[in-house]
């Protein structure tokens, strides 16, 4: 059901986002997209291996060493969300210099590009529910959030591109 709702949300916010931010503007987006994107990927499998660790606890119905795997998670997701908004700093100089924006979007971009970092970064702590719901095998709760979370940011994408519809 997840993946349906991902494919009917992608077709109808790209032509809705293209049409309202112009070729140009929405050309700006995916690059600030993708490259803020690739540091998601300094998660380096992480999120499986804490399941794989709750899981552990779980089935021996061991409460303190669950407890302890969640927040050495939680701290150690922290922590790689400060670094990624630390290493998205240079990347937003290499887009600065590197990518043409023209000079009425520049402020924009660099604001886009910083929310995008925060975004970034706190989605690392925003995978914790996630493995926790993996860890006790409940695929229905995992995917319901997802779904609501994908909506929500549908809804807000629509909401604030109508309402700031120039970037």
């Amino acid at each position: 059901f997840l993946m349906v709702v991902t494919a009917i949300t992608t077709y109808i916010l790209m032509p809705f986002n293209i049409n309202n931010l112009g070729t140009q503007g929405y050309g700006i987006w995916i690059i600030i997209s993708s490259l803020t994107a690739y540091l998601f990927m300094l998660h380096l499998g992480t999120p499986m291996a804490s399941v794989r660790e709750m899981t552990q606890a779980i089935a021996t119905d061991d409460r303190e060493k669950l407890n302890r795997v969640v927040a050495s998670c939680a701290t150690l997701y922290a922590i790689a969300g400060i670094v990624v908004i630390l290493l998205g700093i240079p990347l937003l100089l290499f887009f600065e210099h590197n990518y043409v924006v023209p000079p009425q979007l520049q402020q924009e971009a660099r604001w886009t590009f910083i929310l995008a970092l925060l975004q970034t970064g706190l989605a690392f702590l925003a995978t914790m529910p996630y493995a926790i719901f993996s860890a006790y095998e409940d695929f229905v709760l995992k995917n319901s959030l997802m779904t609501v979370l994908l909506l929500v940011r549908a809804a807000l994408n629509i909401a604030l591109v109508i309402w700031y519809p120039s970037f």
